[in-house]
């Protein structure tokens, strides 16, 4: 007992270690509960209950035409010319032909009021065949195909989901869902052909194409849990797939539309009009987002929690922590310069011993901040050259091959540009030595290297650049366009094999200047786009064709102190823009 009472005096970090101990083993034991109890339910709670009104409000669209497309062929089995027709036996081609010029313009007429049908069709036993479309049917008669019996014999609508396109006519091949129903006489109740009424899958989609929230998917499941439409691509396509594979119909039969599954839940709204689903996943990493009720009280309890711990600790640090405080006040002291001053606390204890050891350490404070500081230094200029020294020499070889081969053809006009503009080329390049130079010089050598460039292919590109006047006294890093161009041209332009432009603009923005580089050639592909962005990002893996803009990026970021840097945006056959943002320096007033 007494030798813990000695340690206990003499031992600071024994003394803060069962203080602290004491004081924060009680919140956090009940802030782990807390979360642990009341996350999981709130958050599934929450989520479920948003994602359910917006799965019925697609689910309501849905139905709604769902019902106009199965309420249709009542209409038409009703209408006493169909009747009419259904019942006769054409003797003669001419009147079958008039009949259902007849009935095609109804259905026309039908489908105009009904700009969401694709398509109306009534095909009858006795052969006469109309649609409201201009489409051509794809055979002569359909009355001993499958589809035209098995619809004959249903007792109510059908639903089909072809994702050729229409199953009748010759469409441009739009995947399409279908309802079909049999053409009944009204007086016998006899089948006597069928109607079939067609909608554009994609018109399913946009209905479908709400926010369900980050990460979450709406989706079109029919009676037997196929997936009939998705509200858009999605990586996630396969996974859900496998997702409602492995669920049971029954599943979606009981009495709550939310159903529990791996990495999320499902929530689902069954159509009245033919009993598919129309379902939303929300992924687990989704629930977690929707849980602000649960920050918000993890938040309270801490403020709680710690402002009993600081309470208590003010308390007993009045003691404790006032040689901390002079040491504090010592390094406040050094942090103005005041390398001379030492701290004086005499105690037996870690802070004694930790006060004698700074005493120690700031005797060789000043000597290490210049030598850390002149090193610094150094590595910067360092690093800032070797990024300039990665410019490759290939323009050069291949401008004075361009030259020589010109010479060759005695085209002596194009060869005096071409020096000219090289001349330019290496003076602006130089720039007496300068890394930083005004944007107009910069300008300059880029205009250079693209004369030289068109006179080496002179039909491949064209070229327009437009500068900001108040952006031109502004300095800059040398050589930043030059990369960017060279890019556009060889990886963009070149292999595109087409005539294309390359746009240069800069612009004078009210806190930095901005730089677009804009080319229509090729673009970047997907999967290279995401390395390079990467990599301007530092990853360790950098695209062979982005070493000049990872390059660019690095001198700019240097320049501006990480504030600024390069952005890509591609699409791949369309083209890229590369944006530079760098931070504004004036010159100085003897340059």
């Amino acid at each position: 007992m007494v030798n813990m009472k000695k340690k206990f005096e003499s031992s600071f970090q024994t003394r803060m270690t069962i203080y602290f101990y004491v004081l924060t083993l009680i919140p956090v034991l009940i802030t782990s509960l807390l979360l642990h109890q009341v996350s999981i339910n709130n958050i599934v709670d929450m989520a479920a209950s948003s994602s359910r009104q917006i799965v019925d409000s697609a689910g309501k669209e849905l139905d709604e035409l769902m019902l106009s497309m199965s309420s249709l062929p009542l209409i038409i089995r009703s209408d006493a010319s169909f009747q009419r027709m259904l019942r006769t036996e054409y003797q003669s081609e001419t009147a079958r032909v008039t009949d259902e010029s007849k009935g095609t313009a109804t259905l026309a007429s039908l489908n105009e009021f009904q700009p969401d049908i694709y398509g109306i069709y009534v095909l009858m036993d006795n052969g006469a065949a109309m649609k409201s479309r201009y489409f051509d049917f794809q055979m002569e008669d359909f009355r001993t195909s499958t589809l035209y019996q098995n619809v004959r014999a249903a007792e109510g609508p059908v639903w089909f989901t072809p994702d050729q396109g229409s199953m009748l006519a010759e469409t441009v091949g739009d995947p399409i869902i279908a309802c079909g129903m049999p053409m009944r006489d009204i007086i016998t109740g006899e089948p006597r052909g069928i109607i079939m009424v067609e909608a554009r899958k994609f018109l399913l989609q946009k209905k479908l194409a709400l926010d369900i929230g980050k990460g979450g998917e709406l989706f079109l499941l029919d009676q037997q849990l196929n997936t009939v439409a998705l509200a858009r691509q999605s990586p996630q396509e396969d996974y859900l797939k496998k997702l409602i594979a492995s669920l049971q119909k029954e599943q979606f039969d009981g009495d709550s539309n939310t159903l529990s599954v791996k990495d999320g839940i499902l929530v689902y709204h069954r159509l009245s009009a033919n009993g598919w689903y129309v379902a939303g996943f929300i992924p687990q990493s989704a629930l977690r987002e929707k849980g602000k009720i649960i920050s918000l009280l993890v938040a309270v309890l801490a403020i709680f929690f710690w402002a009993m711990i600081c309470f208590a600790a003010t308390r007993v640090s009045r003691y404790e922590l006032k040689p901390i405080r002079i040491i504090v006040q010592t390094i406040k002291k050094i942090e103005k310069n005041d390398l001379h001053a030492r701290c004086e606390v005499v105690r037996r204890d870690e802070i004694g011993a930790m006060a004698a050891s700074f005493n120690q350490m700031t005797a060789h404070v000043l000597q290490l901040n210049e030598n850390i500081r002149l090193e610094q230094e150094r590595l910067r200029q360092a690093e800032f050259r070797a990024l300039q020294a990665q410019i490759q020499p290939h323009f050069l070889y291949n401008t004075l091959d361009s030259i020589v081969w010109l010479s060759r053809k005695q085209e002596n006009q194009k060869v005096i540009h071409m020096v000219m503009a090289l001349t330019d080329f290496f003076r602006t390049s130089l720039s007496r030595g300068a890394d930083i130079i005004p944007v107009s010089v910069e300008v300059e050598h880029v205009t250079s290297y693209l004369k030289i460039q068109k006179i080496r292919y002179e039909s491949l590109f064209d070229y327009d650049i437009f500068v900001d006047p108040a952006s031109e006294q502004y300095l800059i890093p040398k050589l930043i366009l030059q990369p960017i161009v060279e890019n556009a041209l060889y990886h963009g332009i070149k292999p595109s094999g087409r005539h294309c432009m390359i746009h240069i603009n800069i612009f004078d923005q009210p806190d930095c200047l901005l730089f677009e580089v804009l080319d229509d050639g090729n673009g970047i592909p997907p999967d290279k786009l995401l390395q390079l962005k990467d990599a301007l990002r530092h990853c360790e893996t950098t695209p062979s064709h982005g070493l000049g803009m990872v390059n660019v990026n690095d001198r700019i970021q240097s320049f501006s102190g990480g504030k600024f840097g390069l952005s890509i945006a591609s699409d791949s056959g369309m083209g890229t823009l590369v944006t530079l943002r760098i931070g504004k320096m004036a010159p100085r007033q003897h340059e």
